[in-house]
C-alpha cells in the first residue's frame, strides 16, 4: 500500500529538483526582457517652471520609450501621469509646466518606460521626488 503512494512521488521527484535548480538570474527575466535595465542618467532634484530640461536615460530595447511625470501636492486626491513624449531616442527635451499650472509645494516624479514591458522593474525607471520651483 505504501509502495503505491511513494511510487508516484519517486517518479515526480526529478521534476521538482529540476525546477528548483534553475538559476534565478536566468529564465523569465532574460527570456522576456533581454536588454539592459532602463535607468535615468541625469541627477534631478528640482525643476524651474517654464524652462527647458534635457532628460536622458540608458538601457531598454530601443524600440521606443514613453516619458511622463506625475505631479503631486498636499491635499491631492487623484494622481495621474502626464505625457512628456514618446520617442525612439534615449533623450528628450522637456519644456516644464508654467508656474500657474500647479500649487506651491508641488513635486513631480518623472518616469521613463520601454514600450516593451518585462518582468520586475527592469523596463522602466522613476526619479525620486523632484521639487517644482514656481519662482
Amino acid at each position: 500500500m505504501l509502495t503505491l503512494f511513494y511510487l508516484p512521488l519517486l517518479l515526480l521527484a526529478p521534476l521538482f529538483t529540476l525546477a528548483d535548480s534553475q538559476d534565478p538570474g536566468q529564465g523569465h527575466g532574460k527570456q522576456y526582457y533581454p536588454w539592459n535595465s532602463v535607468k535615468w542618467t541625469m541627477p534631478l532634484s528640482s525643476v524651474k517652471a517654464d524652462t527647458t530640461v534635457d532628460l536622458t536615460w540608458t538601457g531598454g530595447s530601443a524600440n521606443g520609450y514613453e516619458v511622463y511625470y506625475v505631479p503631486q501636492w498636499e491635499g491631492q486626491d487623484v494622481f495621474e501621469s502626464i505625457d512628456i513624449a514618446t520617442t525612439s531616442h534615449k533623450s528628450v527635451r522637456w519644456h516644464t509646466p508654467h508656474a500657474d499650472q500647479f500649487p506651491d509645494g508641488t513635486t513631480f516624479i518623472l518616469g521613463v518606460r520601454d514600450v516593451i514591458a518585462g518582468p520586475k522593474s527592469t523596463w522602466y525607471d522613476l526619479t525620486g521626488l523632484v521639487k517644482f520651483d514656481r519662482h
